[in-house]
Formats: C-alpha cells, sequence, structure tokens
C-alpha cells in the first residue's frame, strides 16, 4: 500500500485567489486525493496556517477552518 501527504504549498494554492493557474491544479489534486490513501501531516497543517498568517492569505478564523475541514477528509499522522 503506497501512502502519500501533500506539501503545505498545495494547501495554500488551494486557497489563495491570486493563484490562477496553481489554485485549481491545487483543488482539484486535493478533490481526487479524497477518500485514497492520502493523509495529512500536522506539521504540512502548522506550515499552511503560518503561511496564511504571514501572508495574509486568509483571516485567521478561515484558515483555521479550512484546517478543520481537511482533517474531517484526511487521516492526520
Amino acid at each position: 500500500m503506497t501512502r502519500a501527504t501533500f506539501d503545505s504549498n498545495v494547501l495554500v494554492y488551494a486557497v489563495d485567489q491570486d493563484e490562477r493557474v496553481k489554485r485549481p491544479v491545487a483543488i482539484g489534486l486535493l478533490a481526487r486525493a479524497t477518500g485514497s490513501e492520502v493523509f495529512m501531516t500536522q506539521q504540512a497543517l502548522g506550515e499552511f496556517l503560518n503561511v496564511c498568517r504571514n501572508r495574509n492569505k486568509l483571516i485567521a478564523l478561515n484558515a483555521v477552518q479550512q484546517v478543520e475541514a481537511w482533517k474531517r477528509f484526511f487521516p492526520i499522522a
């Protein structure tokens, strides 16, 4: 069984409204991975929150809500 995870950059691109090319690709990757052998790491989720806070990609509450949503769809390691 092969397991995989996403780098925090993919998570950031999935929410970054300024990324007109990378955002739909990242969203597609996440959508196709739901229900597969993909998991999220605490590190990637923490890096996502840090980038969103430092680069103002999402307000803090929205970033936390996004992490909670991903946690419902993917196992956490």
